[in-house]
């Protein structure tokens, strides 16, 4: 992907700089010309109409007006991006923070006017493009930019749906990260908690929502994937190990060395050892995150993902193992080699350790996650059946949106009808008929099934 930054130049070194840093290795930076003659105007034009994103940082000049025109050439290069449709980031430097209005070029032949014209222009929203992103520093900048990168990788990133293969709905099992193809509905939730981890550099994400709310699959199927597959915005490789912590039994740690063991097979570590090693040590889950990841840890990211986190409060998981679980996670919250994201079910709230330290992790990472509404499951129904080639009225799919309803147990029914229904797919056809779902009682059986 080529994407042009476009800037004057002598006043905004240290942003300039910042973008490239937060662009390197993603993309190719196609930068503006130094300008001073009429032939620049040609290239930087060119330069642009090639491009597939443009950047403009906007600060206290107004730049070089090239011979025979009446605006700059970083206006010029605005006005080609916007003439060719591309999409635009425009950030523009906060007015406090500009402690020197610049002359261009040193001659002195554009008045303030000129760039205070412009700048507000822009910022008023008068301009089709949108409004701009204010920034203070360099560092507000990178964020923006490497917000803005994500958002057009989400968009643009495959123009066209794949055609999945297999069962399009899993029925009253959770999606899995192999699943994400036919995972619909969440692109606010994925983009949020995505953007959380990778804009924001947050280390722990707490996902919590009632039970039937789509937490686990959320997870596995959204962020992972958008994280592992999409590794070109965050700048490091991202290395999920997914646990629940009683999936083994009563001992969350044997859950989570098996998860690593499994994760690091090179590592040669024997879950017994490992598991009383972080049992009685639980800070040394930052040397195994740094004995993982080895030689790339300054480029990788561990993401410790542990599901049904509630499992950790079962009166079977003794006090002595719960206690120091929660000494262990906290150890990892603090090792810049690791993140922490859990799935937990909102009627445990109450049962989350009340010492300072656990109490500011929670509301610090805290992200709820509610059952879908209508729009959410519309497309949780269409989205699969469109991957998978398969068709469905607008008539069944309001039909089966009427029988469910939004309150609690919703996902899960529909989800589990739809399996339902694909089953009594003819062996031949591509219909996900109405035909079939009467003949299956519709929800109303499956919610007997169900229960």
């Amino acid at each position: 992907m080529r994407v042009y930054l476009s800037s004057t130049l002598n006043d905004l070194k240290p942003e300039r700089e910042a973008v490239r840093k937060a662009l390197s290795g993603h993309c190719t930076v196609v930068e503006s010309y130094t300008a001073d003659e009429r032939s620049v105007r040609e290239s930087c034009l060119a330069d642009v109409a090639e491009c597939d994103l443009y950047i403009g940082i906007i600060g206290g000049r107004y730049g070089f007006i090239p011979p025979g025109e009446s605006i700059s050439i970083t206006e010029l290069e605005y006005q080609e991006a916007r003439k060719h449709k591309l999409p635009t980031l425009i950030c523009i430097k906060d007015d406090d923070v500009i402690l020197k209005r610049f002359h261009d070029a040193g001659t002195q032949e554009n008045l303030p006017d000129r760039i205070e014209s412009f700048r507000q222009r822009i910022n008023s929203g008068s301009e089709e493009a949108g409004r701009p992103a204010i920034f203070k520093t360099p560092e507000d900048l990178k964020e923006h930019v490497l917000k803005a990168l994500w958002r057009y990788s989400e968009r643009h990133g495959a123009i066209l749906p794949k055609r999945i293969t297999g069962r399009p709905y899993p029925g009253l099992r959770a999606f899995r990260t192999v699943e994400s193809d036919r995972f619909f509905g969440r692109d606010a939730e994925i983009e949020a908690l995505t953007e959380r981890l990778v804009v924001r550099s947050e280390r722990f994400l707490a996902v919590i929502g009632p039970s039937g709310s789509g937490k686990s699959s959320l997870v596995y199927a959204g962020l992972i994937p958008a994280l592992t597959e999409r590794s070109i915005v965050a700048g490091v490789r991202w290395i999920p190990v997914s646990f629940s912590p009683r999936e083994l039994g009563d001992d969350p740690f044997q859950s989570l060395a098996a998860a690593l063991s499994k994760s690091f097979p090179d590592q040669n570590w024997r879950v017994p050892d490992l598991t009383q090693r972080l049992r009685t040590h639980p800070a040394d889950i930052a040397a195994v995150a740094s004995d993982a990841l080895g030689s790339d840890g300054a480029a990788a990211q561990l993401l410790l993902f542990a599901d049904q986190f509630e499992e950790v409060f079962a009166s079977k998981v003794e006090d002595a193992a719960r206690s120091n679980f929660f000494k262990l996670l906290t150890a990892a919250v603090e090792c810049p080699l690791v993140r922490v994201v859990i799935a937990m079910r909102s009627d445990f709230y109450n049962q989350w350790p009340q010492d300072e330290i656990c109490i500011a992790l929670l509301r610090s990472g805290h992200f709820p996650v509610a059952v879908p509404g209508p729009a959410a499951l519309e497309k949780m129904i269409t989205g699969p059946a469109q991957a998978a080639g398969l068709t469905i009225s607008p008539r069944l799919v309001q039909r089966i949106l009427d029988d469910t309803g939004s309150g609690p147990g919703a996902l899960a029914l529909v989800e589990f009808a739809l399996s339902l229904l694909y089953d009594k797919k003819e062996k031949d056809s591509d219909a996900l008929t109405e035909a079939a779902y009467t003949d299956m009682g519709g929800c109303c059986r499956c919610d007997q099934r169900f229960v």
